[in-house]
């Protein structure tokens, strides 16, 4: 083999080594880690009423170090680390709020159930505050926890009309995101599922002082200002432990 043309060979191997370079590939590159994403189950049937109030769910917050789609895990009460390669399909603060919306719309209470300014004249405005969202690790085993602050504001007045707080964990079957997904679904949808009759009552306490804000407003005194007793707050605080 002549001199020229092993020089040609070279050039050839060096021209089809820079292209997977460029590429971004190469023969011995190890493949891609696969990335796992995960949501929290939702009521099927979305179901509203012809009665009832309409609800506005507000964009939550959430506590430093939830904010982020990385899902958390803590193995020390000071120490909160995040998988590399498992992540929430969107910010906790956006998942809780999308699905304290269904769980409200699906349990037939209320006129619209919908996120911000879809509801046009709501008579309530739900936020929320995502204080904890993450899996525990105890031993061999883990637990869900969730922890999460809500208020309800009367939409004429601003006024906050009912609190409601808790912080609870559920064991999980098996140490996995996927088990831990699952258990703070449930969680949630137990919560949410009390609350609402709470919430469908401040609506009708809502619908009342409306008429007598009206009827207030054909007087001569001509008083347009509407405005909630705000002694009337109701707040519930709870932590389980299963």
């Amino acid at each position: 083999m002549t001199s020229f043309r092993i020089k040609k060979m070279l050039r050839s191997v060096f021209l089809v080594v820079a292209g997977l370079s460029l590429s971004g590939g190469s023969c011995f590159s190890t493949p891609p880690k696969e990335e796992f994403f995960y949501s929290l189950k939702s009521p099927s049937a979305l179901k509203e009423s012809v009665k009832g109030a309409r609800i506005s769910v507000a964009s939550f917050t959430a506590a430093a170090g939830y904010d982020s789609t990385r899902v958390a895990y803590r193995t020390a009460q000071r120490e909160m680390r995040y998988y590399g390669y498992r992540q929430w399909v969107a910010e906790p603060p956006r998942i809780i709020a999308e699905a304290t919306m269904r769980y409200l719309r699906s349990s037939g209470m209320f006129r619209e159930v919908d996120m911000g300014d879809r509801v046009r004249e709501p008579d309530l405005i739900l936020e929320g505050n995502v204080d904890a969202m993450e899996e525990i690790e105890e031993g061999q085993g883990c637990k869900a926890h969730l922890a999460l602050t809500l208020r309800l504001r009367d939409a004429r007045s601003d006024k906050v009309v009912l609190e409601h707080a808790f912080d609870s964990l559920l064991v999980c079957a098996r140490r996995h995101p996927q088990e831990v997904a699952a258990r703070i679904g449930e969680i949630l949808q137990k919560q949410i599922t009390a609350l609402a009759p709470r919430i469908a009552g401040k609506g009708k306490e809502s619908d009342g002082d409306a008429a007598d804000a009206a009827d207030a407003g054909d007087s001569d005194s001509k008083n347009d200002t509407y405005s909630a007793d705000n002694s009337d707050k109701d707040t519930a605080t709870k932590k389980d432990s299963e």
